[in-house]
């Protein structure tokens, strides 16, 4: 472990500046220093950062944190790998350096971005899993759904898997029971039925605090629909649209080719766009986002294998480097210089001078260029749970989540993007590692049954 601490301390060091990511971080930053609730971002985030910087003024604070929960991040996955998965300590220490050393959490630690909080939440969300399904109760299971539940406050994008897990989780030990006896399927239905109610009594109390909040209706976010809608572009089409009266108006006067996914970005975010338009169209954001949910929504009841083929061309095109590479430089925010109101903002607030800080070649940027082959090989993530799956025998419930996890991760990746964005991959780092304890001892014991063939 100490060997762990003083390589986050060396790198910590070595590269010390907090960087940014538009428009995110300076949302993130609105919220901790004028307490801003955004509509489409977590607010929650926002706050820690509040905690971190703004208390003390300098947002080394908040990267200094970060750097400690990560690497309380990689402890976790070796005790889960030690404790959970049957693998030596001798393989999962070297695991636990490896993924505390992988280049999007060393990137992202550095940034006020959601990325390192989450995982950590994550983490221990996986953690509480691991407990409830060793010794399953109501209180560790409702733990585990309010863990869940702080994690999707952080970062949405969980959303499907906290859901996923809400339902399939109650339901593993059904797994190791064969034949079912009838007391222990009530046990599991009545653990099902409380995973259920915890989650949606956390869940609503979120929403509705988030709506009290922004001073509008109980919800997650208030542009979710608008997100969907631009990422779904491609497929969408005029009879999509809730209000055919209103859908000449939209997507006649569209700038840029409805079809072309590589334009998504540009129908979302520019002048002339879908989104644009929508909002010209019907001015009340948030009825203008019920339109987006809902155009989305029927463009997927209405070409279902549109949808998937679009999914295919997202997860093809990360294959891609002339495409990875460019969007690579704006996962790290090199793109475009700050805007001068965050400039003054953090000069004001944290005694920063941030002019030039997203061109500059730092230790983990450099790291996270040179690694594109390796974010290829975390795609590939869910193949390998499948083969862990049908070879591991220790953990195979355990083994099934991380299935489900990173075919979550990769689907949400491939679809709902406007570009291959590698960024969306930061869960999958601590996956693979996770997963590479049984990946180890399916291979020893393939190895061993071999050997007893001879």
């Amino acid at each position: 472990m100490a060997t762990l601490a003083g390589l986050k301390l060396l790198l910590l060091m070595l590269d010390p500046l907090p960087m940014f990511f538009l428009g995110d971080s300076q949302t993130y930053l609105g919220t901790a220093v004028n307490l801003l609730i955004p509509p489409d971002r977590s607010f929650v985030y926002g706050f820690f950062v509040r905690l971190a910087a703004v208390t003390t003024g300098s947002l080394f604070y908040l990267v200094l944190l970060q750097v400690i929960i990560s690497t309380a991040s990689a402890v976790i996955l070796i005790f889960i790998l030690v404790r959970f998965l049957a693998t030596r300590f001798r393989t999962a220490m070297p695991l636990g350096v490896l993924c505390a050393m992988e280049p999007l959490q060393l990137l992202y630690e550095r940034y006020v971005m959601t990325e390192t909080l989450s995982l950590f939440i994550f983490a221990l969300y996986f953690l509480g899993i691991c407990y409830y399904l060793d010794n399953r109760s109501y209180l560790r299971l409702a733990l585990v759904q309010i863990a869940g539940t702080a994690l999707i406050t952080v970062r949405l994008s969980f959303l499907p898997v906290v859901i996923c897990f809400a339902v399939i989780v109650p339901l593993l030990p059904l797994l190791k029971s064969r034949p079912f006896p009838v007391k222990a399927l009530r046990i599991v239905a009545a653990h099902l039925a409380f995973s259920l109610a915890v989650t949606f009594a956390c869940h609503s109390s979120y929403k509705h605090l988030n709506g009290f909040l922004v001073k509008g209706p109980a919800a997650y976010q208030y542009q979710s629909g608008l997100f969907l809608a631009a990422d779904f572009a491609p497929v969408l089409s005029p009879v999509d649209f809730p209000d055919q009266r209103l859908a000449p108006a939209i997507f006649s006067g569209l700038v840029f080719d409805l079809k072309d996914r590589k334009a998504r970005g540009q129908q979302h975010w520019m002048e002339g766009g879908l989104i644009a338009r929508m909002n010209m169209v019907i001015p009340d954001l948030l009825k203008a986002d019920n339109a987006a949910k809902t155009t989305a929504v029927n463009a997927l009841k209405r070409d279902p294998l549109g949808i998937a083929l679009l999914a295919l061309q997202g997860f093809s095109d990360y294959w891609d480097p002339q495409m990875l590479k460019p969007s690579m430089v704006t996962d790290k925010g090199s793109d475009r210089e700050l805007p001068p109101e965050m400039l003054h903002s953090l000069k004001t607030d944290f005694n920063l001078d941030a002019a030039g800080l997203p061109t500059m070649k730092t230790i983990t940027g450099t790291y996270f260029f040179a690694a594109w082959p390796w974010y290829l090989v975390l795609l590939c993530v869910p193949l390998l749970a499948a083969f862990t799956l049908v070879f591991n025998k220790v953990g195979r419930d355990k083994v099934f989540l991380i299935l489900i996890a990173t075919s979550a991760v990769v689907a949400t990746a491939s679809l709902l993007i406007e570009r291959p964005t590698v960024r969306y991959l930061h869960p999958l780092g601590w996956l693979f590692f996770l997963l590479a304890g049984p990946v180890s001892n399916s291979v020893a014991h393939i190895l061993r049954r071999k050997e007893l063939q001879r």
